[in-house]
């Protein structure tokens, strides 16, 4: 491998690395997703946050590095040229992976709307006590309904 490529060469294992560790957290969050747990939400948001902040320094380095290549005419090594194989190739597998957890996410969201529609009705049909002690449930709009004993 030509020197001017080694550190460019690390560099792509690294990338490589912290997209392989963002994918295994997106697929840790299609877990939390099914379990709706909260607390694994915000552990989960946490990491994601961390990991796309690695490879966006990562991916800084990398431009700034390949500005300061760009002076050689040296071709990319066979190990550069199968490091940005591998990216490649995880690109669509994370996209994919964040298209389901979204779609995921999304139909989560509309259950919660439901049930929360369905209560919101429920509390607008409130209910009144008679002199008598017995309960009497009002409709929405405000028609006497039943009176339970």
């Amino acid at each position: 491998m030509a020197p001017c490529n080694q550190p460019l060469a690390q560099l792509l294992d690294t990338e490589i690395s912290q997209y392989e560790t963002f994918l295994n957290v997106l697929e840790e969050e299609r877990e939390v997703l099914r379990t709706l747990s909260y607390s694994g939400m915000l552990d989960i948001n946490k990491r994601k946050s961390e990991c796309l902040a690695q490879i966006r320094d990562s991916e800084q380095e990398r431009a700034s590095l390949m500005s300061t290549l760009s002076d050689y005419s040296s071709l990319p090594s066979p190990e550069t040229r199968s490091q940005y194989d591998r990216l490649h190739k995880l690109a669509p597998t994370i996209r994919e992976a964040m298209t389901f957890n979204r779609h995921v996410i999304e139909r989560s969201l509309g259950r919660v709307e439901a049930l929360l529609s369905l209560w919101s009705h429920a509390v607008s049909d409130s209910s009144t006590y008679c002199p008598t002690g017995n309960r009497q449930s009002i409709g929405g709009h405000g028609q006497f309904v039943s009176t339970q004993g």
